[in-house]
């Protein structure tokens, strides 16, 4: 699919969810290992950067990973990573828990509990192929509108890749490829 094509998509996907009369799909999931999900903040900046209204970086992502894998030497396996304005969430299972760490303002944070059982999918951080541009579809088709978070999300064969816009009526999810093309809304 080209990409004015891809657009069109996008822009009609995102003119039904945001004229939609559905009930508010919350991006935000509880932390159970079956939903772990964001944090109740805003997008982080690894490199200490302050939050900014309008979309997320998608870029900041990659940093805190390296981060964090620095900090418990070596890769990780990851049920989900997510980035908002005010920081980047990542969801490692360890010993079969998953645990959950925030990077803010270029630091690390440990996780503030033991962790909860996990034994579903996962994946590394080597697996994380989406392009910088992945949210720029939506970006560029939105009308008073914002990407705030973009998740990775670990699924059976895959990675799910998510961004939560936000409208003055809502929030929705639109599910894309790696390479930002719209597959879905929620």
């Amino acid at each position: 699919m080209t990409r004015r094509a891809v657009a069109a998509v996008c822009s009609a996907l995102l003119t039904l969810a945001a004229c939609s009369g559905g009930g508010n799909a919350d991006s935000s999931r509880a932390t159970d290992p079956g939903a772990p999900g964001q944090s109740s903040s805003a997008a982080a900046d690894p490199g200490g950067g302050s939050a900014t209204s309008g979309s997320v970086d998608v870029e900041r992502i990659r940093p805190a990973v390296e981060l964090l894998e620095r900090r418990l030497g070596g890769q990780q396996r990851y049920v989900e990573v997510n980035v908002t304005q005010t920081e980047v969430n990542l969801f490692v299972v360890r010993d079969a828990l998953v645990l959950a760490y925030v990077v803010r303002d270029g630091a690390l944070d440990e996780p503030t509990d033991t962790g909860e059982p996990y034994s579903g999918p996962s994946f590394a951080a080597s697996q994380l192929d989406f392009v910088p541009s992945v949210i720029d579809v939506v970006v560029e088709n939105m009308t008073e509108s914002d990407v705030v978070a973009f998740s990775a999300t670990a699924r059976q064969g895959g990675i799910d890749y998510i961004a939560t816009v936000r409208t003055s009526k809502r929030e929705f999810r639109v599910l894309l490829s790696a390479d930002g093309g719209v597959l879905d809304t929620e």
